[in-house]
């Protein structure tokens, strides 16, 4: 991607990266589908629950680090 931009060009990218230490998933993921299933009714929770195990998000420290060792310098995120 990095080869494809222009000079002083950006990329945007919106998608699901966890923010909570990897020794606490369990519990985070367990409390962010209840609350899913709270704001957005079960439908929206089971999906999200399928998100998880199928779509291969990734941890912040790993977006981050892949992005600047393609030479991608981070401006701005959005939490």
């Amino acid at each position: 991607m990095a080869d494809t931009l222009k000079p002083g060009g950006k990329l945007y990218l919106f998608d699901m990266v966890f923010t909570f230490p990897v020794s606490e998933h369990e519990k985070a993921l367990n409390r962010f589908i209840t609350n899913m299933n709270s704001v957005a009714g079960y439908s929206m929770g089971h999906e999200t629950e399928i998100h998880i195990k199928e779509e291969f998000s990734t941890y912040n420290w790993i977006m981050e680090g892949l992005l600047e060792r393609s030479r991608f310098s981070i401006d701005q995120k959005k939490i």
